[in-house]
């Protein structure tokens, strides 16, 4: 093979290999361009697994409220630990805050989510307030998703930021 046709084919492979590289350079933005919204959603979506979990703590802490003579506390043992907790119960027998602050508001969400989220409030991805006029429980996540959860009657509202 000549020298000429020897250069000829390592610059055709050369540019093979350019033109490779720009198409998968081409595809990543595309397919990050595409999927950068789905990490917004991410807080959204947790707070969706989150209200799931909600739900069925405080309904199973209102069974037992109602077969062990409706206490004002319910001691319980969740999250498949064998550490116990106790949550204070409201008169209709939903799970309520010692003391309606934000920080009742957050061991009530400790005790219902599980300790192990703890880290969520000093981090700044969860925030916890109470409303004494409404007696409401509010979490807001950073992405502007919240979770309003009423003391008295046990009910929850999710509320999802406008695009």
């Amino acid at each position: 093979m000549q020298r000429q046709q020897k250069a000829d084919l390592e610059l055709l492979s050369s540019g093979k290999l350019i033109v490779t590289v720009m198409i998968v350079m081409v595809v990543m933005a595309v397919i990050g361009w595409r999927f950068a919204p789905m990490s917004t959603s991410l807080d959204q979506t947790h707070l969706e697994q989150e209200q799931v979990r909600w739900i069925t703590v405080t309904n199973m802490l209102r069974s037992q409220w109602m077969t062990q003579g409706r206490p004002q506390q319910i001691t319980a043992e969740l999250h498949g630990s064998n550490q116990s907790i106790t949550v204070a119960m409201s008169a209709s027998g939903w799970p309520t805050p010692t003391h309606r602050t934000e920080s009742g508001c957050q061991a009530l969400w400790r005790a219902i989510q599980g300790t192990a989220r703890d880290d969520q409030f000093a981090n700044g991805n969860l925030r916890a307030g109470f409303d004494r006029s409404s007696k409401v429980c509010r979490y807001r996540v950073s992405d502007g998703s919240a979770m309003s959860y009423q003391v008295e009657t046990g009910r929850l509202l999710v509320i999802e930021p406008k695009d």
